[in-house]
């Protein structure tokens, strides 16, 4: 009240407030009351009050002001009339629970209504005390703070609202919390002189008020630790809260980001129609209470964009509906998924099989390549187990400790042989390894796999090719030792024939002498296939090469094979190497010969063709030109259509193992494309196959063959010539060859003996013959040892082996042949004597 009569008694006061007060708590907000007040000697007080009320921390404080006041004396007034008012009074009192209190500044007491008193606990005797007593209530901790504000009354005399702890004076002391407020009362001079006010309990509502600022810190706590950002957006886009990440992920201060609207963040979204689009789904949200999600893009102060998944929700938020939106960073992510994309097209490509299982064995992909090793469709393989590639090669115990390496967590690395969906066999390595989670168990295996099936051929065929090698090098010593033992017998029988034998002894001399050189023959023919010596490119007719192959196969193929050759006798001769070519001849021969193991007949032809056109066969062409064509024709079991193509791919074969080491035709096509020409295969399965040859003319010549006639004797005229040779009858039969042409001869054994003969006859020597295999020193070691210290003596050389001996180059006498003529074993009495007389002859000149 503003200054209200000080003649007012103190129970009108307190009528004036419990009135307006329970009128205000009732819901009255404004309140317009004229009050008859009874003063003593029949005096009479009328007030006119304005009341408003307000609600603080859940508490109704109200404002009174008294807009007139009079003064008048009642004419009568009986008893019955003041008990009823002080019932009333009483009444109101009660119905309005309030606790009320009066300071009387002048003494500094405090008198305490009933209700103030019961409320805090003080004895009803106790109702007037004095400030210090009224404090004793009051939590020791807000005591002086309580202090502070009542002298603060004292001093200011200013209205006053505190709240503040008090333990109960209770045999168990009870923690409440209490609002106290006050306003001075004023005299007819204006002084003040008491302050007036009430007491209220406000500890549920003090509780109450923890409970929901701890819950809001709560929230806010929680909505600032969530990892994702979170927006909270009005009905018209504007955001009104966010949270700690959403700054982080914008780059923005919150009062940035308040100013913004949604549709500004996500350009993904466009700005005509957005905020339709964003109030439709509000509105699906709120009807349905689903979470609504897509993915988008925000955009940072920097105006950098990244990637975000959203998730929005309607909701409401200090009492306005609004729109939730949790966004995730998808950046991470997105590098994730395009990091296992490229893996995975990668691992789809991967030459390698991978097959990726549960802890169970249950496949849970496959790439490509184990698809098309296998057989099976990745469909087909899917929740199945790995056994069902079991080949039944491996015992049991072997997948058992498979099994028990990989779930121990280590890696098993081996070989396994399966079978595909065809029921083929195929051999893998196999690596297995164990993957683990984030809690470092085991979640899956990865088994990386690779076909080492055609590995283990070429090895097993590398390992015949070496057998092969090894043999052809036993062929070739075999081949010298048995030329060796020939070269005696060659030389022997011209010697023979000049002796008066009768005419059937003659006749077996031609017999051996034909047997002899079929031998040396057949000898020279293997030492050309298991070796494979080259020679020079010569001019040559393929036709007497034909012959002398159809001759070597006739002697060593199954007698129900037939061999027809059919060549003309004016082919055009080629340029090549004789050994090559006959390499190439035998190797197809024994081709057809394996493709008839029931017989049949192999024909051979040989004609001259113009080609007006290029011609191609796989990766081989011939332009256009004249042409020798040679044709190896079987009627064996053919080939397939789909190994046509590869019959010439190093060690394909369709022989079974052991009967060939494909390396036939793959050396036949490289020799042909050597010589310029071209090879074309046509096949039809069950009828045979037919290889064609096309080796271009030669525009040359063809040389002259030089038939040694024995009626042309080649005599010497006495020269002196050096036999070297460790085999002592070939001495013998050369010593009796030389001394039948009128030459003189010497011996030695080895090249050490032959120097030590050389150097003691060195002025009678005329020429040296050597062996080029011997022991102590060899036949090329010797003649350097000639050449260096007597270079002026020819050296003819001589061995029971194919090849030649290279060109020696000596910083003295230059670069020049390490002998002067050579001589293959075995050789004949007349090719003895004329390489003898050419050489001496070119020596002279």
């Amino acid at each position: 009240m503003n200054k209200p009569d000080p003649n007012l008694p103190p129970r009108h006061k307190y009528t004036v407030l419990i009135l307006c007060g329970l009128l205000l708590l009732m819901g009255i907000d404004y309140l317009a009351i004229e009050l008859l007040f009874n003063q003593s000697h029949g005096e009479f007080l009328h007030l006119a009050l304005d009341a408003m009320s307000l609600v603080f921390v859940g508490v109704a404080l109200f404002w009174i002001t008294d807009k007139y006041h009079k003064k008048f004396i009642a004419l009568t007034q009986t008893s019955e009339q003041l008990e009823q008012n002080q019932k009333f009074l009483q009444l109101v009192q009660d119905i309005g629970q309030l606790a009320y209190w009066e300071l009387d500044l002048s003494n500094q007491t405090i008198e305490l209504s009933d209700k103030a008193a019961k409320l805090i606990n003080f004895p009803h005797q106790d109702k007037i005390t004095n400030i210090q007593k009224f404090t004793e209530f009051v939590h020791p901790d807000e005591r002086q703070m309580v202090k502070d504000v009542f002298q603060d009354c004292f001093q200011k005399h200013k209205p006053f609202h505190i709240i503040f702890r008090a333990q109960t004076n209770t045999a168990n002391p009870v923690e409440k919390w209490f609002t106290l407020s006050g306003s001075p009362q004023y005299n007819q001079n204006d002084d003040p002189v008491t302050f007036l006010g009430v007491i209220q309990e406000t500890t549920e509502q003090i509780n109450r008020q923890k409970v929901l600022d701890e819950s809001r810190n709560q929230f806010k706590n929680v909505f600032n630790s969530v990892a994702d950002a979170i927006y909270i957006a009005d009905t018209k886009g504007y955001i009104v809260e966010v949270n700690e990440q959403g700054l982080h992920e914008l780059k923005m201060s919150r009062e940035e980001i308040l100013k913004l609207n949604v549709l500004e963040l996500d350009p993904t979204v466009p700005l005509q129609g957005g905020l339709e689009l964003l109030h439709s789904q509000w509105e699906e949200s709120r009807k349905t209470g689903d979470v609504i999600n897509y993915e988008g893009a925000h955009r940072r102060s920097d105006g950098s964009l990244f990637p975000v998944g959203m998730r929005l929700r309607a909701t409401t938020f200090n009492g306005a509906s609004a729109l939730i939106g949790v966004a995730r960073n998808l950046t991470q992510q997105k590098k994730q998924e395009e990091l296992l994309r490229i893996q995975t097209q990668a691992l789809e490509v991967a030459e390698n099989h991978v097959v990726v299982t549960d802890t169970s064995g249950v496949i849970q992909w496959v790439n490509q390549a184990f698809e098309k090793c296998s057989g099976y469709s990745r469909e087909e393989v899917i929740g199945k187990k790995p056994s069902m590639l079991k080949s039944g090669e491996h015992p049991e115990s072997l997948y058992a400790s498979l099994w028990e390496t990989i779930l121990s967590g280590n890696v098993w690395r081996g070989e396994l042989v399966n079978r595909r969906k065809d029921g083929s066999i195929y051999k893998t390595s196999v690596s297995i390894v164990p993957v683990k989670n984030d809690t470092d168990k085991i979640s899956h295996f990865v088994s990386i796999q690779q076909d080492i099936s055609q590995m283990a051929e070429l090895e097993e065929q590398f390992q015949r090719s070496q057998r092969m090698e090894t043999i052809g090098l036993l062929a070739g010593g075999i081949a010298h030792d048995l030329n060796n033992v020939l070269a005696p017998i060659m030389m022997s029988l011209p010697l023979l024939k000049e002796e008066p034998l009768s005419d059937s002894s003659q006749e077996l001399i031609k017999t051996i002498d034909s047997c002899l050189n079929r031998g040396s023959d057949i000898i020279r023919q293997v030492l050309t296939f298991s070796r494979g010596m080259k020679g020079d490119k010569i001019t040559l007719q393929s036709r007497h090469l034909l012959k002398e192959v159809v001759s070597m196969i006739k002697e060593t193929f199954p007698k129900n094979i037939t061999i027809r050759l059919y060549a003309k006798s004016d082919l055009w001769p080629v340029n090549g190497d004789p050994t090559q070519l006959q390499q190439v001849f035998l190797n197809l021969a024994v081709n057809a010969r394996d493709a008839m193991p029931e017989g049949g007949q192999l024909t051979i032809r040989g004609s001259n063709q113009v080609l007006e056109n290029p011609k191609t066969f796989l990766n081989m062409a011939v332009n256009p030109g004249n042409y020798t064509c040679l044709v190896f024709e079987d009627e064996g079991e053919g080939i397939s259509k789909d190994n046509l193509g590869k019959i010439f791919e190093p060690f394909f074969s369709t022989k079974p193992q052991g009967k060939g080491t494909g390396l036939g035709l793959p050396t036949a096509m490289g020799i042909i494309k050597s010589h310029q020409g071209l090879i074309e295969v046509t096949s039809t399965p069950g009828k045979g196959t037919c290889f064609t040859l096309w080796l271009p003319a030669s525009a040359e010549k063809m040389a002259d063959m030089v038939t040694i006639n024995s009626a042309n004797k080649v005599e010497g005229k006495g020269e002196t010539l050096l036999i070297v040779d460790d085999e002592s009858h070939i001495r013998n039969t050369i010593k009796l060859g030389l001394k039948k042409g009128a030459f003189q001869s010497l011996e030695a054994g080895n090249g050490k003996e032959g120097l030590s003969v050389l150097k003691a006859n060195v002025e009678k020597i005329d020429l040296i013959v050597t062996d080029r295999m011997m022991p102590v020193m060899d036949g090329d070691t010797f003649a350097r040892a000639v050449r260096n210290e007597f270079p002026g003596i020819p050296i003819i050389g001589m061995s029971g082996a194919l090849d030649r001996p290279k060109v020696e180059t000596d910083k003295n006498l230059g670069t020049k042949p390490l002998f002067d003529a050579y001589l293959i074993k075995p050789f004949s009495r007349e090719v003895l004597l004329s390489t003898v007389q050419d050489t001496l002859a070119e020596h002279k000149k």
